[in-house]
């Protein structure tokens, strides 16, 4: 397969609801559209959600990265998948950032499996499971206020943003709790926004509550803190690292310094479905459990995606995402790929497809 057209394009689509967490608050997705046309005529896409906050990547950042790679993707030839998989984990990572990488990837990988004619799950040894069920997440807010949107799902999972207020958080849960059940798992994001005294304080307290895993407690760069926390709590609550995890070399540098005992792998932040995949076989293979993350505003590109990478990553904790028209006014497909009220898509309907297995939209509503 080769590659002689390159399109990158900017997709702001409003939401449903304000999300807010700790580290940021938006109304609008925020995604880069990659589309690649091979010499046959056979097109790809892609999409990645830049977070400066997380690889301090913007949009204008990997449109200059994208760009900046055009002139070598045409020249390459991608025979196999291996192939691809050398080009995009290793010659792409330093070269431009996670984002751009995983951007490029998903288009590349959309187009080189309906080039051959193989589904693509197909192509990298996975199979889709009868169903995948998704893990709620409730954002900053009043409960009683997202109670409308939160109890259509029935979630077995829910995770809770929160900042470093433990009394309010106490409450919130509370509030959770009764809105799903006393027992329903919950877990905590804290995205960053804990100091040292802070979480060390109030870890066990959680722990006490029944919470069953507190999500990057402190910024990226504090792992050496992280690191502590898990040493004193991580026999009673999963310490889960999120913003701290981006590349390989991160990865491993969080596991060998024991300082989280769960990762939450996002496509966009780690690089594509390739590169993630290469950071859970580290994770399965040192015994560190793993989940699949998602940035808020996802399309179904990357929802899509993320069913791949469960396909063949089959021992995932969670799964978050696949929000689709319940939380985006519109999306770039024809027929949004989403969970449904029982927080569940079904792998039966995307079986046998080529690719990521969507018709996309050039809607001009879409900004495409």
């Amino acid at each position: 397969m080769r590659i002689n057209n390159l399109v990158i394009r900017h997709l702001q689509i409003p939401m449903r609801l304000r999300f807010a967490q700790a580290n940021n608050t938006t109304s609008l997705s925020d995604s880069v559209i990659v589309q690649v046309e091979t010499e046959s005529g056979i097109t790809g896409y892609g999409e990645c959600c830049p977070r400066t906050y997380v690889t301090g990547e913007s949009v204008h950042a990997v449109t200059c990265d994208l760009e900046s790679i055009k002139a070598e993707l045409f020249a390459m030839e991608f025979t196999s998948i291996d192939d691809l998989g050398d080009y995009v984990c290793l010659q792409l990572p330093g070269k431009i950032g996670l984002a751009a990488i995983c951007g490029v990837e998903l288009a590349l990988l959309d187009a080189f499996s309906r080039e051959v004619g193989t589904p693509l799950v197909k192509l990298l040894g996975g199979s889709y499971k009868a169903s995948y069920d998704y893990t709620g997440i409730v954002p900053f807010g009043n409960i009683d206020q997202l109670k409308p949107v939160l109890s259509k799902f029935q979630f077995g999972e829910v995770k809770l943003k929160v900042d470093a207020n433990f009394e309010k958080n106490a409450a919130r849960i509370t509030a959770v709790r009764n809105l799903y059940g006393p027992k329903k798992v919950l877990r905590l994001d804290a995205n960053c926004a804990w100091r040292f005294a802070e979480a060390l304080e109030q870890t066990k307290k959680y722990a006490e509550l029944g919470i069953s895993c507190i999500e990057q407690p402190f910024p990226s760069g504090k792992d050496e803190a992280m690191a502590f926390l898990t040493q004193e709590y991580g026999e009673w609550i999963d310490i889960m690292a999120d913003e701290s995890l981006t590349d390989y070399s991160s990865a491993w540098y969080l596991i060998e310094q024991n300082a989280c005992t769960r990762f939450n792998i996002k496509l966009s932040k780690n690089g594509g479905v390739l590169n993630s995949l290469r950071i859970y076989r580290l994770a399965q293979k040192n015994g560190m459990s793993c989940q699949l993350g998602a940035h808020f505003g996802e399309t179904s590109l990357l929802t899509a995606a993320g069913l791949v990478f469960a396909s063949v990553a089959r021992n995932l904790q969670a799964m978050e995402g696949g929000l689709g028209l319940h939380l985006l006014e519109e999306d770039i497909c024809e027929r949004s790929l989403m969970m449904d009220h029982s927080a569940q898509i079904s792998g039966q309907g995307i079986k046998g497809r080529l690719g990521f297995g969507l018709e996309i939209l050039e809607k001009e509503s879409v900004q495409l």
